[in-house]
């Protein structure tokens, strides 16, 4: 009995582990938390209908039909999260629609990230001009700019 109930909890604890980390790729895309319980609703159903019914014949068949809706609802996640255009995408969009037409112009988006700096003391030296380049984007700031315009770090 020790071993299968180690078993029911490492299997709690790689649930539960999934569970976190979907969450946190739902609110790290921008969408509400609560996304995660169309997930979490087939693994709930397929407890209380476990916990509620004694037949081993009805119990094998709930499981069945709640593992198909755990895959189901697996798959329409997984496409409305890769055909949807994300909120934090269309906030970017908006940000830049408004610069465009404030007059600031935008760089072009690169698909690679920008190459962090070891130290945020490092300064990248000053042009002829006086501007600089930005720690984090590295757009070109100017030398009375506080902050890079375009994503915000603090110009030392």
């Amino acid at each position: 009995m020790g071993a299968l109930a180690a078993i029911q909890l490492f299997g709690v604890a790689v649930l539960v582990f999934y569970y976190a980390a979907l969450f946190k790729i739902i609110t790290k895309a921008g969408y509400h938390g609560a996304w995660v319980l169309v997930v979490v609703a087939p693994t709930v159903v397929t407890w209380i209908a476990l916990r509620s019914l004694t037949s081993a014949v009805q119990n094998a068949e709930l499981v069945v039909v709640a593992d198909v809706l755990f895959a189901l609802a697996t798959i329409v996640l997984f496409f409305v999260f890769a055909f949807s255009e994300w909120p934090v995408l269309r906030e970017v969009r908006r940000l830049r629609e408004a610069s465009a037409l404030a007059g600031v112009e935008s760089p072009a988006v690169s698909a690679a990230p920008a190459p962090m700096i070891a130290s945020t003391s490092m300064r990248l030296p000053a042009a002829p001009d006086g501007s600089s380049e930005c720690r984090g984007c590295h757009e070109s700031v100017g030398p009375d700019d506080a902050f890079c315009t375009w994503c915000g770090t603090p110009v030392d």
